[in-house]
């Protein structure tokens, strides 16, 4: 089966897979989806401010809405339990994301909707909760490029901006992954593109809202609960063992529809085109004779007949 989605071009693409789930009273989305407890305390943190981030499965909560949520906790310093879900399909290659939310209201967390292979292969769509109220969102592509000043450059990192909080509503966060370029969308609205270090290899898809403290990203954590609620993920896409789609290979790209779709009508061209010759053959004959009128065949050979009398005649006189 094929699945088409409309791209920020108004033009339709052809898909081979779609995983969609708009409900999570029970536990049918675990079938696509893993709940995280890997942490990252091995690794962290030089920072005395940045504390490490553990998953806990009891922060991913089925009801209406698939809550994820971060709860702090008190020791030697703050830390916090975060929660992440990510894909058991590894093979995702190019496609359209798309996951609606609300954020939380409070600060102190991130929350971020990725696809991910490697930390050279990525690309992310993220919200710190502390920039929710002012609709910020933020894009980029791993690895970033800096400039000649160490600055993360707009080639590969945007941040975009709706005119309402994040936490008003639910908004739908979206990505177009191309074999060339991401589109970018929220609230069903295209914002932008990034055209640079374009992930090239199959990878999974990951969703997660966590928090380490760190003053310069998710700050925190937050003193209560902190939740963000999921009221739908909706992602269509090809799997690196894709073999065809109405017979043609989507393995490694995507084809734009309307490329395709006018070949069935092939046929009702041929015809009226000689429909038309056909007709305007017609128009011009006429028009022709019109024109340059023939005498009619009796005059034609009332001529014959006088001419072969005259001759007749002629050849009788002395």
């Amino acid at each position: 089966m094929c699945y088409n989605t409309t791209n920020s071009l108004g033009t339709l693409d052809i898909w081979t897979n779609r995983i969609f789930y708009d409900s999570f009273s029970d536990s049918s989305w675990r079938n696509s989806f893993m709940v995280d407890t890997w942490n990252n305390s091995r690794f962290c943190c030089s920072d005395p401010l940045v504390s490490p981030t553990y998953n806990s499965v009891d922060n991913v909560i089925e009801s209406d809405y698939l809550i994820m949520r971060v709860t702090p906790t008190k020791g030697e310093r703050i830390i916090a339990y975060s929660s992440s879900i990510t894909s058991w399909r590894d093979d995702f290659l190019y496609g359209s994301f798309r996951m609606s939310a609300k954020m939380p209201a409070k600060e102190g967390t991130s929350f971020g909707f990725f696809f991910f292979y490697s930390i050279s292969e990525e690309i992310d769509v993220e919200v710190l909760a502390h920039e929710q109220i002012e609709g910020k969102i933020r894009i980029s592509i791993q690895p970033i490029i800096r400039d000649n000043l160490d600055r993360a450059s707009s080639l590969s990192q945007k941040v975009i901006t709706l005119n309402k909080p994040l936490s008003e509503d639910f908004i739908e966060y979206r990505f177009d992954w191309f074999k060339t370029r991401v589109d970018f969308f929220a609230d069903g609205v295209y914002y932008y593109s990034l055209n640079v270090n374009i992930p090239s290899h199959h990878g999974k898809i990951v969703i997660n809202h966590r928090t380490n403290g760190n003053p310069k990203w998710s700050r925190g954590p937050p003193q209560t609960f902190s939740d963000i609620r999921i009221k739908s993920f909706d992602l269509y896409f090809n799997s690196s063992d894709s073999i065809e789609c109405k017979g043609i290979n989507y393995s490694d790209r995507t084809i734009n529809i309307q490329r395709e779709e006018w070949k069935k009508y092939l046929p009702i061209i041929v015809i009226g085109s000689i429909v038309f010759l056909v007709i305007t053959l017609a128009v011009v004959v006429n028009v022709y004779r019109k024109l340059h009128p023939q005498r009619p065949s009796s005059i034609i050979r009332r001529n014959i007949e006088e001419s072969h009398r005259d001759l007749e005649i002629s050849q009788r006189r002395p």
